[in-house]
């Protein structure tokens, strides 16, 4: 049976923050042209009672996991069990370049874990 990658998620957050670049361009051009609802919200914008803000899902991950090379022998040399090792390294990275991560440590901070 052939493995998959594998992300695991611990928490999911829906969150509300300040925009740090708000354009209130239509408000104002509507508020212009004479609409007495726009006048009033872009004073009360104006006097912050209100806010401009970014709503997005955030994930925390905290594994995720290339499908691996399976039924190795766990005999191998050496020379071979690292040469497995820096491909799965290569194919984890490709995983995180394509969800975004633009720092990967090293494959040289890797550490060797056994699971059995």
């Amino acid at each position: 049976m052939a493995k998959r990658s594998e992300i695991k998620v611990e928490q999911i957050r829906l969150v509300m923050e300040h925009d740090p670049d708000p354009d209130p361009s239509g408000l104002e051009r509507e508020a212009e042209e004479g609409d007495a609802y726009a006048k009033k919200r872009l004073a009360a914008y104006e006097e912050g009672d209100w806010q401009y803000v970014g709503i997005f899902a955030e994930a925390e991950i905290i594994a995720i996991r290339t499908p691996g090379l399976w039924n190795t022998e766990s005999d191998s040399g050496r020379t071979y069990l690292d040469e497995i090792g820096r491909e799965e390294y290569a194919d984890l990275k490709d995983i995180l370049r394509s969800l975004g991560a633009k720092e990967i440590p090293a494959l040289s901070t890797a550490k060797w874990k056994k699971r059995f």
